[in-house]
């Protein structure tokens, strides 16, 4: 009995033993195209964000070389005091929201919980423009208290350099949403590209139409102008690239 079942087996056709790997090998195959899409993708990626990179280290460098040349030594050094202030203001007013929101969003999005996403979106925006906004009010508030100790041109750059601290906060929290959508290009142009090449753009114009004074106080106030369009330009693409779904869900703060 044995030897005849053994026999069945062996005069089996070769097409009924090999049909059931034919749809492992394609989907081995379909496998293996998509990891080589997507490789190519990360790949053209982390090109054009090197290249952004490059170029905005450049535009940067330009930028700084041309006001100091344009506001001198003194200038320059009130206007590079003021900035080191607001940046600083301005990213740890972010809370760390900056780096969490690129581990909450796509997790939660991952699992289908667009409304905790949507909440810890919210809680992030609120919670760090609140802050920022109080740091820069009270950073205005001791340049003002302090004003008969510093120069009239520190002052005033003081002053700029606080309202843009909020703006600095902004843009810092739209460009980590921009990332978290998937736009890692278009997370990097805004700050590499936009701010300080708006900002050349700005003191060039200044510098020849000749009817303002080139001083520190002009340079905050075009850098100030340059984050307002930089962080309005993050949170219009962040807008863009928000999934539908995630701006139909209620927004919901516990799991």
């Amino acid at each position: 009995m044995n030897s005849r079942v053994q026999g069945n087996r062996s005069r089996q056709p070769k097409s009924s033993l090999t049909a059931g790997a034919e749809p492992l090998a394609g989907a081995a195959q379909g496998g293996d195209k998509n990891a080589r899409r997507n490789g190519r993708t990360l790949a053209h990626a982390s090109i054009f964000a090197l290249l952004v990179y490059i170029g905005g280290a450049g535009l940067t460098s330009l930028a700084q070389l041309l006001i100091a040349r344009l506001v001198g030594t003194t200038s320059y050094g009130i206007y590079a005091y003021t900035m080191a202030w607001t940046t600083v203001l301005g990213y740890l007013s972010t809370l760390g929201f900056n780096v969490s929101l690129l581990r909450f969003v796509p997790a939660y999005s991952a699992v289908g919980r667009m409304d905790l996403a949507r909440g810890v979106i919210i809680f992030a925006l609120w919670r760090s423009l609140i802050v920022a906004s109080v740091a820069g009010l009270v950073g205005a508030l001791l340049v003002l208290i302090f004003s008969h100790h510093v120069d009239r041109e520190l002052e005033t750059s003081l002053l700029l350099g606080m309202a843009g601290v909020p703006l600095i906060t902004a843009y810092a929290i739209g460009a980590t949403l921009v990332r978290a959508f998937g736009g890692v290009i278009s997370a990097l142009l805004p700050e590499r590209i936009v701010r300080d090449g708006l900002l050349l753009t700005l003191v060039g114009l200044a510098a020849l139409a000749g009817s303002w004074t080139l001083d520190a106080s002009l340079v905050m106030m075009a850098a100030v102008t340059s984050s307002a369009v930089t962080a309005g330009l993050a949170f219009s693409t962040a807008i863009r690239l928000c999934p539908p779904t995630l701006r139909r869900q209620p927004a919901s703060y516990a799991a």
